[in-house]
């Protein structure tokens, strides 16, 4: 799984109190979640997919989501069981099952707008200064996973051309990012413990759902 990968599967104990480490197993869940349908839908998409090119890269997205559902589990061991929330992994399911669409690239357009969100919210969580940015394996991992979701941002976006740059393209985005936003809020108190703050985050994904942008 080379360098990247040795440096994310490590034990190293997490340096995080304890009000920290439960506002972490509950982002992390939803993270999970997230990674349990991507690693799904991009190997079926691979298998119902007719042009090599886009299987391959399709192939090499869902083999980027498996080995995160493994990196997560991993760091979700050292983490506290977080409250079970029946109404939120319900919310997360239909969120995540709505992405999917029998064109290719409409759903290749929600990736889009669903993987450069993910990036903005990991990268909030690493900024200077925040509890995660301090403990090298938390930062490790969402680092990790951050960096290849940007890769699949460029790939996506590629491969869903002209779509994402029509106005239904932009549409689709705002959905996306919309319904994302809404998500989130059942998860404010942990951004907030985590000295990110819900607001500002979630606005700014709002901000840009409107103005159909996919950064």
């Amino acid at each position: 799984m080379g360098v990247v990968a040795t440096n994310v599967l490590n034990d190293r104990p997490l340096r995080l109190s304890a009000t920290h480490s439960y506002a972490v197993a509950e982002l992390v869940d939803v993270l999970a979640v997230g990674e349990d349908s991507a690693a799904l839908t991009f190997e079926y998409m691979a298998e119902c997919c007719s042009t090599a090119m886009l299987t391959s890269t399709l192939k090499g997205i869902a083999a980027d989501e498996s080995r995160h559902q493994l990196w997560l589990a991993r760091l979700k061991q050292a983490l506290p069981e977080p409250a079970p929330d029946v109404a939120l992994r319900r919310l997360l399911h239909r969120f995540f099952a709505r992405l999917a669409d029998r064109d290719m690239r409409v759903h290749l357009v929600r990736i889009v707008a669903l993987d450069s969100a993910v990036c903005q919210l990991l990268g909030a969580l690493q900024s200077a200064g925040t509890p995660v940015s301090k403990d090298a394996r938390t930062s490790s991992v969402l680092r990790a996973i951050q960096r290849d979701e940007a890769r699949h941002v460029a790939l996506a976006r590629r491969s869903a051309v002209p779509l994402v740059y029509t106005a239904r393209g932009k549409e689709l985005m705002a959905e996306v990012r919309e319904g994302l936003a809404h998500v989130l809020t059942f998860r404010a108190a942990a951004f907030d413990a985590l000295r990110v703050d819900p607001d500002r985050l979630l606005a700014r994904l709002r901000r840009l759902a409107r103005n159909g942008l996919a950064k």
